[in-house]
């Protein structure tokens, strides 16, 4: 890190380091900024679109895990509904809700968890010297909310599949069987 005296300006300290070392890339903060600008900040992107993914994946599989096991604990449980004339829909009903419940309670406490850590990282990001106080690496913007609770309504679903096929699917009898041997 170089600093220019404020009457030459910083570019023109970036020019005078790469006309005199053509094999260093100097820039300024405006110059770095711009090029940040150009791009779209596609480097923050990517990292949060990584993190993001994960996140989201591992959501699925504890949703789907804690699901499935709630599913074959309660077998006996199920099997006597359906034996009592619970439709196969009400039970399905009852895992999509379970699982929305899940995910809804984590996703609504994600937003205001996510966004004191964006404040706390946004400051200290900010607090490096020489930066320009008007750039924020982290905003807040409606759009990524919507995206948020699209994906965890998927998430939801997707996780409730498998233990709704299970709890609809078992053989009523032969569960009922299993469970008062057992």
């Amino acid at each position: 890190l170089v600093t220019s005296r404020a009457a030459f300006g910083a570019e023109a300290a970036a020019a005078a380091i790469q006309s005199g070392h053509p094999d260093v890339r100097a820039y300024s903060n405006e110059q770095l900024v711009a090029q940040f600008n150009e791009n779209g900040f596609a480097y923050f992107r990517q990292i949060s679109f990584v993190l993001s993914s994960i996140t989201l994946g591992l959501a699925f599989l504890l949703i789907a895990t804690l699901l499935s096991v709630s599913v074959n604990q309660r077998l006996d449980e199920v099997a006597a509904l359906r034996a009592l004339g619970l439709p196969r829909r009400r039970i399905a009903a009852t895992l999509i809700w379970e699982s929305v419940w899940l995910v809804g309670v984590g996703g609504a406490l994600s937003l205001p968890v996510g966004g004191l850590l964006a404040v706390q990282l946004d400051r200290i990001l900010r607090s490096m010297p020489g930066f320009p106080q008007r750039l924020h690496f982290f905003v807040f913007e409606p759009a990524s909310v919507v995206w948020h609770v699209g994906l965890l309504a998927i998430t939801a679903f997707g996780a409730a599949a498998y233990p709704m096929w299970v709890a609809t699917s078992l053989p009523i009898a032969a569960t009922l069987r299993r469970e008062t041997l057992s």
